[in-house]
């Protein structure tokens, strides 16, 4: 047990919790920032099916893919940090490439939904 605090004493990076205090910090943060959002869009303006798929549409476009996009490129610019950071060690190299894969990843799913939503609205014309 001794070796592993010496170990975890001597390692250049913080402590793991000090990580997850800044995580939830920032998701919290994230959370004021779009309950707003969210709570203003509730209302539907009218009553046919194609207007609250249309209200349904403008709320993904305007507030969900933004915030997914702005999302997935902030867990690729951790990778990039962690990546920078890890100078030699080969596992938190690997864990930083990891993490970029991740984000570009989500930001093309995130993207390829949004070229569907895009197309499914042409092809309807909402």
């Amino acid at each position: 047990m001794s070796k592993i605090i010496k170990k975890i004493n001597e390692s250049p990076r913080p402590p793991i919790s000090n990580g997850v205090k800044i995580f939830r910090k920032i998701q919290l943060l994230i959370l004021f920032l779009i309950i707003p959002l969210v709570s203003s869009a509730a209302t539907i303006g009218g009553g046919t099916f194609k207007e609250i798929i249309y209200s349904l549409v403008v709320f993904i476009n305007k507030f969900i893919i933004p915030t997914l996009v702005g999302l997935a490129l902030l867990v690729f610019f951790w990778g990039v940090a962690n990546f920078i950071r890890s100078a030699g060690n080969p596992e938190a190299i690997e864990e930083g490439k990891k993490k970029m894969l991740y984000g570009i990843l989500g930001l093309f799913v995130i993207v390829g939904v949004w070229g569907l939503i895009g197309i499914l609205r042409n092809t309807f014309d909402i």
